[in-house]
């Protein structure tokens, strides 16, 4: 509700709202208890360095976007002054956690263990929708092509390895 809100504030002066999904990657912030403070990916990230398993939702849809890819698409956005608005930034293609976790297992040279999930099977604090992805193509009509979520993820793993 405060997104949709922050939305409707931005929409009365010029603007550009970005839409992310699943951020990504970034500062990588320090370890607290074993743990990275950041994305859900970076938590997966850690678990797959730990040799931990990983529980992964297998009927939740996402279309993961690099803090870095978004960082890089909101420049060229706002260097070219396009029509205001609302552009979903956002990594090319989409897939489940599962996906993500398995890409990012394998991108890192490390074994999958990671444990399918059902959303049905948790009960979540607040509601969360199972299919969640958004289309890029506002931006590509600019010609801001997002890297595909495979790309990014395969960048990330390699800034993970570089940090560890």
């Amino acid at each position: 509700m405060s997104k949709l809100i922050g939305e409707w504030f931005a929409a009365e002066a010029q603007h550009y709202i970005l839409r992310v999904e699943s951020l990504f990657g970034g500062g990588l912030l320090p370890l607290r208890e074993g743990r990275r403070q950041g994305s859900s990916l970076d938590r997966i990230a850690d678990a797959i360095l730990a040799d931990e398993e990983v529980r992964a939702f297998t009927d939740r849809t996402v279309t993961p976007s690099y803090v870095d890819d978004v960082a890089e698409a909101t420049a060229v956005l706002l260097a070219s002054t396009p029509p205001e608005g609302i552009y979903h930034c956002v990594g090319s293609g989409m897939g489940t956690w599962m996906d993500l976790a398995a890409h990012l297992a394998a991108e890192l040279n490390r074994p999958r263990r990671i444990i399918p999930v059902h959303m049905s099977s948790l009960k979540l604090k607040a509601k969360r929708p199972q299919f969640c992805a958004l289309s890029n193509v506002k931006l590509r009509s600019l010609g801001i092509v997002m890297p595909t979520w495979q790309d990014a993820v395969r960048r990330y793993a390699k800034a993970r390895l570089n940090v560890v």
